[in-house]
């Protein structure tokens, strides 16, 4: 018989709780999304499988759930 017990995590909020500090976390966000995108590309028009399937394994969050 295994025993599973519940944790309650409250995961920090991703965006400040002011306008412009959230909208400049956003712009972050943003710039970062767009250059792992391009690296994917590349890693894929090249046929650099390894780098991309490392990629793959650096956007998995560290415990299995988003932040």
């Amino acid at each position: 018989m295994s025993q599973t017990t519940e944790t309650n995590v409250t995961a920090a909020p991703l965006l400040s709780d002011k306008p412009e500090a959230a909208m400049q976390d956003l712009i972050k966000i943003t710039r970062r999304l767009v250059n792992l995108a391009h690296r994917e590309a590349q890693s894929l028009a090249t046929n650099d499988l390894m780098n991309f399937a490392i990629m793959q394994d650096e956007k998995k969050p560290a415990g299995g759930t988003l932040c």
